[in-house]
């Protein structure tokens, strides 16, 4: 899972109340397909005590920086690896066998390109309900 998906189906788990932050109908999009029961787990436990998830009763949208791609590109290829590939360890994974993140960018174009059609799709149907 890319960390834009798993940014917008979960949520942090509040200790203090024990319950679930529902989600706001302001801040939220419609699901392309609703998951399936054993797609997503409901409550995840993060590593390293950093607490508790659940998965989203809808999407969040998701809102990021922009680089320009023509002035920084570097720093442009390294937040969409980011966003959009699995990835654990940040210099392993996003650089891989390459010397630049524009060159692992290209490598992977065709998977980022998949994961961000899918996400604008959704943005896309989350527009056409507000307005």
């Amino acid at each position: 899972m890319c960390l834009a998906d798993f940014a917008v189906e979960y949520d942090v788990c509040y200790k203090a109340t024990g319950k679930r932050n529902d989600d706001h109908e302001d801040d939220v999009q419609p699901a392309e397909q609703s998951p399936t029961g054993d797609q997503y787990d409901s409550i995840i436990t993060l590593h390293d005590s950093m607490g508790k998830m659940h998965h989203r009763k809808t999407r969040a949208i998701l809102m990021s920086h922009k680089f320009s791609a023509d002035t920084e590109p570097e720093k442009y290829y390294h937040s969409e690896l980011m966003l959009y590939t699995a990835w654990r360890d940040e210099e392993q994974d996003l650089l891989g066998n390459f010397d630049t993140y524009s060159e692992s960018y290209t490598s992977q174009q065709d998977e980022i390109t998949a994961v961000t059609q899918s996400m604008n799709s959704l943005t896309r149907a989350a527009a056409q309900c507000v307005g």
